[in-house]
């Protein structure tokens, strides 16, 4: 595993979203979040304590260099890196974990990535509306956000990881 490829793959990461973060407010409703492909990302061998462990730091490091909530990226981030061994073990099948090192669409195909991405996305922005809607509930525009949420930061972190897998991840 080289470390130095996700280390630069965090920075990079880092720096867009707090580009995004800083420079751009598309509507209130949504949030543009691509820091999570970090976590996604990591190699399917990487153990689970390590992966929460970067996950809070990486989640923390935004939220202190952003001007969110403290804690809300950090709590949102985390329970994808918690639940991503299952997520893999739903969306992947066995032998294809079993011979993979690096998760990328190649690697483990188009379909289980946009899947495992989409779920991801929707494990993160569950935590991260109802932490941030912490005392004021409306659950029309809840549910829209929610959703609105997940499809466009899908959509994003599959566009980015395409320009993003063709420079890090080749052969």
């Amino acid at each position: 595993m080289n470390n130095l490829k996700y280390v630069i793959l965090g920075v990079f990461l880092l720096l867009i979203q707090l580009l995004i973060s800083g420079y751009i407010n598309i509507w209130p409703m949504l949030y543009i979040a691509v820091f999570p492909l970090l976590v996604i990302t990591l190699p399917y061998t990487c153990n689970h304590i390590v992966s929460i462990l970067t996950a809070f730091c990486f989640g923390l490091l935004v939220d202190i260099l952003s001007d969110g909530v403290l804690g809300l990226n950090a709590a949102a981030i985390v329970a994808i890196a918690y639940f991503r061994p299952l997520l893999f073990k739903v969306a992947v099948s066995k032998t294809t974990l079993e011979n993979t090192i690096e998760i990328t669409q190649r690697t483990i195909g188009t379909t289980q990535f946009l899947l495992v991405t989409a779920l991801s996305y929707a494990i993160f922005f569950t935590i991260y509306i109802a932490l941030d809607s912490w005392g004021y509930f409306s659950f029309i525009y809840t549910i829209a956000r929610f959703l609105l949420n997940i499809i466009i930061n899908t959509a994003v972190a599959l566009l980015l990881w395409k320009s993003i897998n063709s420079q890090m991840f080749r052969e």
